[in-house]
């Protein structure tokens, strides 16, 4: 009976998720994207009279470079993709007894387990990219990449690459002649492939560059005379500080949850390895199943958390909810795109209408309520 309940609420936790993930997929992508729009700005907001008396809400300027936010994009994108499939399969089976990758066939199942293995291990990865960029332009803040804002192609590149080869390794459960879809399958070869993919290397990776971070955060703290916990604790953290603050919380989560996955397996190998799931009792695939809702749980949580994480990213957040509200109820038109003429600046509404500015701030597109 207590299995039964703990069985219940785990699935649960799975499907609620699903909710949550979108939730936050969905503010973190328009905070994103938003800022791209913005044509200028080297400000935050307009002067407190200004904004005032416009009585409207400024749609805030990510501080992040737009590399940063490129692989954040890419990450809760994919988490979102990963939600709706592996962890639902997971959350439906502890609920219902049931493996639904099945429905469509042996087709079916074999194209979800292919993008259940796809998601997974670029989850991680992404992780990585974030972890050995932070640190890259921690360590080297002097280099032409570092200098160059704007620069994203290095970054369309290396998301491109992860990409390709996360598909190209996990295509084996494409291939006719390994018949994963079967109830009796297992997999050893397999299961030690992902763990070293998706678990050891990028593992490594992050731990190394986390320490790295960690080092050359202490560092400029001591030579600000400050607590590391005061300073990252400010509201006013410079834009790379920011980032590492944002690093250091994902790093933790994606290798915590990284690690329960591998006491699991190393707990039950046999069970793990099996690519379809039992459905008799508490066994080995109930135990996996646990395993990979509490890995979608934490990734899931780690894209609310983040806001939460600086006041700065909280306020943004804050901003961004009450600019969409406003727009959705129609109460007021919000500033979306900023042109300028030869003798004048011009706008355009949030309902496509034209209008001249009498006064362009020098802050930027989005900056402006109507």
């Amino acid at each position: 009976m207590i299995t039964r309940i703990i069985t219940i609420l785990v699935g649960t936790v799975g499907i609620a998720n699903c909710i949550a993930g979108l939730l936050g997929t969905t503010l973190w992508c328009l905070y994103l994207v938003g800022s791209w729009f913005c044509v200028s700005g080297h400000q935050r907001q307009l002067g407190g009279s200004e904004a005032s008396s416009q009585g409207g809400v400024s749609w805030p300027r990510c501080a992040l470079r737009p590399s940063t936010r490129l692989f954040m994009i890419s990450m809760f994108t994919n988490n979102l993709a990963g939600l709706y499939t592996g962890n639902l399969r997971y959350s439906l089976f502890l609920l219902i007894a049931k493996d639904v990758c099945f429905i469509g066939g042996c087709t079916g199942c074999r194209i979800h387990l292919y993008i259940t293995a796809i998601t997974t291990d670029l989850s991680t990865w992404h992780v990585v990219c974030l972890c050995c960029e932070r640190f890259f332009l921690a360590l080297f803040p002097q280099s032409d990449y570092a200098r160059d804002r704007e620069r994203i192609r290095p970054t369309l590149l290396i998301i491109f690459a992860m990409y390709s080869v996360s598909i190209l390794a996990e295509m084996s459960y494409l291939f006719p002649q390994e018949p994963v879809c079967h109830p009796t399958y297992r997999s050893t070869y397999m299961n030690v492939f992902r763990l070293c993919l998706g678990a050891i290397i990028p593992g490594l990776l992050i731990l190394s560059t986390t320490i790295g971070v960690i080092v050359i955060l202490f560092k400029r703290a001591r030579r600000m005379d400050q607590s590391i916990k005061g300073w990252l604790a400010s509201n006013k953290l410079p834009e790379g500080a920011l980032a590492l603050n944002l690093l250091l919380f994902i790093s933790v989560v994606a290798s915590s949850i990284r690690l329960v996955l591998l006491l699991v397996v190393l707990v039950s190998p046999l069970s793990c390895s099996r690519v379809t799931l039992g459905v008799i009792g508490l066994d080995g695939s109930s135990i996996c199943s646990f395993a990979i809702v509490i890995y979608w749980t934490a990734s899931c949580l780690c894209s609310l958390i983040l806001m939460a994480s600086s006041k700065r990213i909280l306020d943004d957040t804050e901003k961004t909810v009450l600019v969409i509200s406003s727009y959705l109820t129609g109460g007021r038109s919000v500033l979306i795109a900023i042109g300028k003429s030869k003798y004048e600046y011009y706008g355009y509404d949030s309902f496509g209408a034209k209008f001249i500015m009498p006064q362009m701030s020098q802050f930027g597109c989005l900056q402006y309520a109507l």
